[in-house]
């Protein structure tokens, strides 16, 4: 398979010519990469690390024992749903990083995960304040964070109110960071990102704090980043399996995309395409 089409990048990239100021301030500034793909195996989610990215995201019964870091520690993101999973990740594996999910979008909890928002919200931020005893690193996935018809009406101060809810659970114990999730792309309104950004920035949490995750599914998943880099944001999400996998951005395109902005991260390139090809290949 070829790396990534790149006609579509290249248009894109053009396109910053029309954010030139704010673009000429990220040229040459590090950007963080969380690859939070499909379940792996342990030898894949090595290979994962050994590529560069700064974070890979498990689950709990895929894994027997957690890979090391190249540069040392993990690297590694449990998904944990209860107080039970944050234990078991914490006894059996070892894990000083954790993942739970949260959602501003009544509809996604009630369509995809079939349950009630309140019932979704108020078991995610008991396993966060259960994780934060541990002085585990905890990342709070928020899903469907804007507005379309998949999720439903998402404002901007819905999906702020939540994380500071998490800031007031957390009760300053551990560290606490942020996953931002669009839904499969319908959010595609680009003017939708900085309105997000700017609303959170105002409740003083820092954007150094928060990852991005940005759906390809509909090829608008570059322009999102555009726009985030834009707000100051250094963190973005990928899956190296493709966006056809979980919507979410491919890794080699969007380690393209960022390379062809001037951006630098610690991602190798060609460690990740020689991944994603052998992995296909397979």
């Amino acid at each position: 398979m070829k790396p990534c089409s790149f006609r579509y990048y290249y248009w894109t990239v053009r396109q910053i010519g029309n954010l030139a100021p704010p673009m000429q301030r990220v040229v040459g500034q590090g950007v963080r990469l969380i690859d939070v793909g499909p379940p792996s195996s342990s030898e894949t989610t090595a290979k994962l690390l050994s590529v560069g990215f700064d974070g890979v995201l498990v689950r709990l019964g895929t894994l027997t024992e957690l890979p090391r870091a190249p540069h040392g520690g993990s690297g590694c993101l449990v998904h944990v749903a209860t107080e039970d999973e944050v234990d078991q990740a914490f006894h059996s594996l070892g894990a000083t990083a954790v993942l739970v999910t949260l959602s501003p979008s009544e509809i996604y909890c009630t369509h995809k995960l079939r349950k009630p928002q309140q019932s979704v919200n108020s078991q995610g931020l008991r396993t966060l304040r259960h994780a934060t005893e541990y002085k585990l690193v905890t990342v709070v996935r928020l899903v469907s964070i804007m507005s379309c018809h998949y999720s439903g009406f998402v404002t901007a101060t819905k999906v702020s109110d939540l994380m500071v809810d998490c800031l007031h659970e957390a009760d300053g114990m551990g560290q606490l960071h942020f996953l931002l999730s669009d839904t499969v792309g319908h959010a595609n309104d680009v003017q939708q990102v900085p309105i997000l950004l700017k609303t959170i920035a105002a409740t003083g949490i820092p954007l150094q704090n928060v990852t991005c995750d940005f759906s390809d599914a509909e090829n608008f998943g570059t322009r999102l980043v555009t726009a985030a880099l834009a707000c100051e944001c250094r963190s973005f999400a990928c899956s190296t399996l493709g966006s056809t996998s979980t919507g979410t951005i491919a890794g080699h395109d969007l380690v393209h995309f960022l390379e062809a902005c001037g951006m630098t991260m610690t991602a190798d390139r060609e460690k990740l395409y020689n991944l994603v090809r052998g992995y296909h290949v397979e």
